[in-house]
């Protein structure tokens, strides 16, 4: 329910979820839930819901960006091992 409910504030549309063995339910574009059904009870919801034919930001854009984050936190946990490589302590200060 919770990822329903992100997915419609992302794309700022009405999500129908249904479910045999959770929770059925309305979730309108702001994330809040409209309707709902108990969970494990079996129910029919009956709602009207708008059409949009817009797009917003989020599917515009598409997942680039989280591949892109992606990217840049595995390339900092490289350079983060590569950096960390075996150091030596000597005893006083270096000298034999």
């Amino acid at each position: 329910m919770a990822m329903s409910r992100l997915r419609a504030v992302e794309h700022g549309r009405t999500v129908l979820v249904t479910a045999t063995s959770g929770i059925s339910a309305v979730v309108d574009p702001d994330g809040s839930v409209a309707r709902q059904a108990p969970e494990r009870v079996a129910r029919t919801i009956d709602a009207t819901v708008q059409l949009h034919d817009g797009r917003t930001v989020a599917s515009r854009v598409g997942a680039w960006p989280e591949w892109l984050l992606a990217a840049v936190g595995v390339a900092a946990a490289v350079a983060g091992l590569l950096g960390a490589g075996p150091r030596r302590r000597t005893r006083g200060g270096g000298r034999a």
